[in-house]
């Protein structure tokens, strides 16, 4: 995880690395997902190169809430901490482990 605040305001920048996406409509779901979460001001989801900017005011969403968030809408995220470990594993919904829904992502290791 990548985090900058800006020192002119109380947004901080936010970098997760995502693994599940495969089409444009993976991307507005993550986007969507994100975008849900209390105090996110901005969302940027690269498809290409698997990574989620968000841009938030500080003291609301953290990386532990994004990642939690985006690993409950059937993709996973991580970050480069040791913290990443202690967000729990999907919980479920439509597409938990496959994506979006529209496309068959068959799990990692098949």
């Amino acid at each position: 995880m990548t985090q900058r605040t800006d020192a002119n305001s109380d947004v901080r920048t936010i970098t997760l690395t995502i693994s599940g996406m495969s089409c444009d409509a993976c991307v507005r779901h993550v986007t969507r997902v994100i975008q849900g979460l209390p105090g996110v001001r901005r969302v940027a989801v690269d498809l290409r190169e698997r990574r989620a900017t968000v841009e938030c005011q500080s003291g609301a969403a953290d990386g532990a809430a994004l990642i939690a968030a985006v690993r409950n809408a059937g993709y996973d995220a991580h970050v480069d901490a040791p913290r990443a470990a202690s967000v729990p594993a999907p919980t479920g919904g439509p597409a938990a482990g496959r994506g979006c829904g529209c496309c068959v992502v068959p799990p990692e290791g098949d």
